[in-house]
């Protein structure tokens, strides 16, 4: 995105189960967990790239599944 990015110091446990912002009070701290878990279990990835002032980018990756055909003689 192209907003204020994610400040350093809240960047380390961005993925922790609920990490809360203090300001967000209605915030139930496990959605990047989630993500994050439900990734993994499928051999996938996220990775968070964000610098302060210039927005915040998040990568994922998902396995590719191969396909084989079977020949049937």
């Amino acid at each position: 995105d192209n907003g204020p990015g994610i400040p350093l110091h809240l960047q380390e446990g961005i993925f922790d189960f609920e990490r809360r912002e203090p300001t967000r009070s209605k915030n139930l701290g496990f959605g990047l967990w989630w993500v994050k878990t439900i990734l993994f279990r499928l051999g996938g990835t996220i990775i968070l790239k964000s610098t302060p002032g210039n927005g915040t980018t998040f990568l994922l990756s998902f396995p590719v599944e191969e396909k084989t055909s079977e020949i049937i003689e």
